[in-house]
């Protein structure tokens, strides 16, 4: 019987050398036995080596794919699906009954519907809670700015709305620390500076030393036909008409009408006068 490996030429009797030849043209060997590649298709051990190898490469295309399938399931599930349960979604989906691979599908659509829904709630949750604290934040710097230049805190809850609207939040997306500022027509400015400057030219009014007799804003001045268009009056009790006053006539209509201030005004449910 011929040997199919010699370690070296030597070794190779004589009338046998011409049937060998090196590896990869290696000259110190080994020397290998040199068949043709189709008769060595046709030796049984090679032919059931190969009918093994092509088995080998089936299952390892299938499990490729089934590792596949599993990666892209186990991504779009929720995090507290186990493997278990994901592999046997996968078993179900792959089987050849028609009824049970329609019901693992139909199992897997409503997995990640609800899946996706439930994300998409905590996202509308998360930016609630971004806005929440944005408010918090707008807040907290205007409430500041008003007390540093002077403003009377009894107008708060009007200035705090209607300054607030102008003052951007901005959060560093790594500490979500939040910054605030103003947008004016000469560029970006700090809140302080923005209420200083409000307080020049329309804020007067609302300082602490602007009172004047009757505590009215304004030196205690009320227009002489408030009564007519008081709505904060028995007669013109109207909720939607107290909130689109001007800001320099809240206090004083609120007032005259019985009402502590604006904000005591908002909050009634019905006239007192």
């Amino acid at each position: 019987m011929l040997k199919a490996k010699y370690e070296s030429e030597d070794e190779i009797p004589e009338a046998l050398k011409e049937f060998y030849a090196p590896e990869d043209d290696k000259e110190d060997g080994p020397w290998w036995l040199q068949i043709e590649d189709r008769e060595l298709e046709t030796l049984p051990k090679v032919r059931g080596l190969a009918t093994a190898n092509k088995e080998n490469r089936k299952k390892r295309d299938e499990y490729r794919r089934k590792a596949e399938q599993y990666d892209e399931l186990k991504a779009l599930l929720p995090d507290d699906v186990d493997p278990a349960t994901i592999k046997d979604l996968i078993a179900g989906a792959n089987s050849g009954d028609k009824e049970i691979k329609a019901q693992f599908e139909a199992r897997i659509d409503k997995l990640k519907r609800d899946h996706q829904a439930a994300l998409e709630n905590v996202q509308g949750e998360l930016g609630q809670t971004r806005a929440q604290l944005d408010d918090v934040a707008r807040r907290r710097a205007l409430r500041k700015a008003l007390r540093d230049n002077g403003v009377d805190p009894k107008h708060d809850a009007i200035l705090l709305d209607h300054l607030g609207s102008k003052v951007k939040v901005t959060a560093d997306p790594e500490t979500g620390e939040r910054t605030t500022e103003v947008d004016t027509a000469l560029g970006t400015v700090d809140v302080n500076e923005f209420v200083k400057d409000w307080v020049k030219a329309d804020g007067k009014p609302y300082l602490e030393d602007a009172k004047g007799p009757g505590g009215n804003p304004g030196g205690g001045r009320i227009p002489a036909n408030m009564g007519a268009k008081n709505p904060f009056l028995k007669a013109n009790w109207n909720k939607t008409q107290q909130a689109k006053l001007p800001l320099e006539r809240r206090d004083a209509l609120a007032r005259a009408a019985g009402f502590k201030d604006f904000a005591a005004g908002m909050e009634a449910t019905s006239a007192r006068t």
